[in-house]
């Protein structure tokens, strides 16, 4: 009765609050709901998430995915690092932090109805949430910095500016609203001293101060798509796209990050491709969602996935798919890589777009493309005669740009972006923050 009573109140366009969520009426124009929305968000404090870097969430993820990744793309699986272990062992795997810092959720207020973190939600009536695009940036000193040796490790979350994108016109009913998600992770230097976790936080918060900056740009739909027709069978004839983060009606305030609204992929140069395939599972959604302490229900339920979203089926977790992508970038660069060298390959930056939902039971394709017209990019050759009559050695790092994508079963693009891996030496440490 009580569910009965506030779902008719929402028709009515009567205020009230549920999940944490407060509604209004429903008269509201769009400028109207923009000023409560940016109040909403940018009233939120910085959130500070300490962990543990444990080896045992990143050997369960390597655990989850080990049966769906071919044998050169797929982690280690034979136990747990230890202290014994050599420092690329120790290493935290990149893309692997996904499934450390997650959600603090003490209340079941806490999440919106559908299990989402409610802290992101610019408020009602927009409340379907989709990753939809998204960076990391990681240090030059990251593979020294975040070891799974049991050091303790900081995230600070903030939210920037909401905005909203229209595909018609003002008051359409087809409006996204845009929340970007800024988190920088980085060290805790005492771990011993209760201000310690304080100090790590504002250290990490200013600028280069964290080992991995991500960005994650998140979208808000206001209303669900009608639900499939009942004799439709097939997934992949459903293709609603994701929200564009790139819309030319968008109301994009100047401070916020563009970094992730316009990645081209220019499939035309010279290249070199790999890939591999795999078809996700409920298993492998149920693992990754109680990995990351994810309850959206988008993920886990298929009654509410068609019911309530509208799709035929559990749409992949974005983050997973970052994951995917990730697995394919470090085993590309550990074949690049000398065994027994100096050097190593890593990760300098990714940034991707999700544009389709990718589906539960379906096969998807992770793939690669190495531009070779932008290999062993050196910008400071013409700083050597500076650099030799000064005594000075400035350290060469050779790049390679890579671009990445997932396909759906259709063969059409799901995820597309861009990486840069920079060549490191293995030895070089960080100083704790």
């Amino acid at each position: 009765m009580r569910l009965a009573a506030t779902q008719a109140r929402r028709s009515l366009g009567i205020s009230g609050t549920r999940h944490g969520i407060h509604y209004h009426a429903a008269a509201e124009t769009n400028d109207e709901y923009m000023r409560r929305a940016r109040q909403r968000i940018l009233s939120r404090k910085a959130k500070v998430i300490i962990d543990t870097l444990s080896p045992m969430h990143s050997h369960l993820l390597d655990l989850a995915l080990h049966s769906y990744l071919p044998p050169q793309h797929a982690q280690h699986t034979n136990g747990l690092p230890g202290l014994w272990s050599s420092a690329d062992e120790l290493a935290l795997p990149q893309g692997h932090h996904l499934v450390y810092f997650p959600l603090q959720a003490q209340h079941r207020g806490d999440l919106i109805g559908d299990g989402a973190d409610s802290d992101h939600c610019p408020g009602a009536p927009y409340v379907r949430r989709m990753w939809a695009a998204g960076s990391m940036t990681f240090d030059d000193d990251w593979p020294n910095a975040f070891r799974l040796d049991g050091r303790r490790v900081c995230c600070v979350e903030t939210l920037g500016e909401p905005y909203m994108a229209t595909n018609g016109g003002s008051n359409s009913g087809d409006e996204t609203v845009f929340v970007e998600v800024t988190r920088r992770y980085g060290l805790v230097r005492d771990n011993h001293h209760p201000s310690g976790d304080q100090d790590a936080a504002e250290a990490i918060s200013q600028p280069g101060g964290a080992i991995i900056h991500e960005v994650r740009k998140l979208a808000f739909k206001r209303k669900p798509p009608p639900p499939p027709p009942p004799n439709l069978t097939a997934p992949q004839r459903i293709t609603t796209p994701f929200p564009r983060t790139d819309s030319p009606n968008q109301e994009q305030p100047s401070s916020s990050s563009s970094s992730s609204s316009s990645i081209a992929a220019d499939t035309s140069t010279s290249s070199r491709e790999t890939s591999f395939k795999l078809t996700p599972d409920p298993l492998l959604l149920f693992q990754f969602s109680a990995l990351t302490y994810n309850a959206h229900a988008i993920h886990l339920d298929p009654e509410y996935a068609r019911a309530v979203e509208g799709y035929p089926e559990r749409l992949v977790h974005g983050p997973l798919t970052v994951v995917l992508v990730m697995a394919l970038l470090r085993s590309t660069l550990a074949a690049k890589t000398k065994t027994g060298g100096s050097e190593r390959w890593f990760v300098q930056n990714i940034r991707y777009r999700n544009l389709r939902p990718l589906f539960v039971g379906q096969e998807l394709t992770v793939r690669l493309r190495e531009d070779l017209s932008a290999q062993d990019d050196d910008d400071d050759d013409d700083d050597d005669d500076a650099a030799a009559a000064a005594g000075e050695e400035k350290k060469k790092k050779r790049k390679k740009k890579m671009v990445i994508w997932i396909e759906g079963p259709d063969g059409k693009p799901a995820v597309k972006g861009t990486s840069v891996a920079v060549l490191r030496t293995r030895d070089k440490a960080r100083k704790m923050l």
